[in-house]
C-alpha cells in the first residue's frame, strides 16, 4: 500500500502566507522521511475569503524536497485554461521533477471560476475533452494542427517535451456516472 500527501493549500487570509508555505515544505519533508510516495496540490481561483497556493508553482518549489516522490496536480482545472499553456507548464514540471509528474485533471464545480475566466460553465466537459486532446498531441513533440469548438492550432509545437514517454500519466477526477465513464475513456487512472 502507498500513501500520498494531499496538501491543504487553502488558508485564511489573516494567516502569514509565507509561514503557511514553509509548513508545506516541512510536511513534504516529513512525508518523504516516513515513506509517503506522492505529494498532491489542487487548484481553485477566487477562493475568497481564503488564499490558495496554485499547484504548478507549488509543486515546482516542493520538487527538491520531495526527491523520489511522485508530484501530482490533484486536480488542475483544465477547462479554465488554454491547453498550450498547460502543456508547456506541465512538460516543464515533468522535466524539473525528473519525470515524476502525474497530471491530475478535472472539470471543477465552481461557476464563479468559469465566469471570471470568460467561459460558460455548461462548456466545461467540452473544454476538458478538447483540452486533454490538445495537451496530449502537443506532448508528442510533433506540430499540431487542431480545429475544435474551443481551441484552434495551426502547426503549433511546444518548446519543452515531458521527460516521461510517451507522456505523464493522466488521472481524471470524477463525480457521478458520466464523469467516471469519461475518466475511464480518457485517463490512465
Amino acid at each position: 500500500m502507498k500513501f500520498g500527501l494531499g496538501l491543504s493549500v487553502q488558508h485564511l487570509p489573516e494567516e502569514p502566507q509565507a509561514a503557511r508555505f514553509r509548513e508545506h515544505v516541512e510536511q513534504v519533508r516529513l512525508a518523504r522521511a516516513v515513506g509517503f510516495s506522492s505529494v498532491w496540490a489542487s487548484q481553485h481561483y477566487l477562493a475568497d475569503p481564503f488564499t490558495y497556493f496554485q499547484p504548478i508553482p507549488t509543486l515546482a518549489r516542493l520538487a527538491a524536497d520531495a526527491r523520489g516522490m511522485i508530484l501530482g496536480t490533484g486536480v488542475l482545472l483544465l477547462p479554465l485554461h488554454h491547453p498550450v499553456e498547460i502543456a508547456e507548464q506541465l512538460a516543464t514540471l515533468d522535466v524539473i521533477t525528473d519525470g515524476r509528474l502525474i497530471f491530475g485533471v478535472g472539470l471543477g464545480y465552481r461557476n464563479v471560476e468559469n465566469v471570471a475566466m470568460g467561459h460558460d460553465p455548461k462548456e466545461r466537459v467540452g473544454r476538458l475533452i478538447e483540452g486533454l486532446e490538445v495537451v496530449e498531441r502537443l506532448w508528442s513533440g510533433e506540430p499540431v494542427a487542431y480545429e475544435g469548438r474551443y481551441f484552434s492550432l495551426r502547426g503549433a509545437r511546444i518548446s519543452m517535451r515531458p521527460l516521461q514517454s510517451p507522456r505523464p500519466p493522466i488521472w481524471l477526477a470524477a463525480n457521478g456516472d458520466a464523469g467516471v465513464k469519461r475518466a475511464a475513456r480518457l485517463g490512465d487512472a
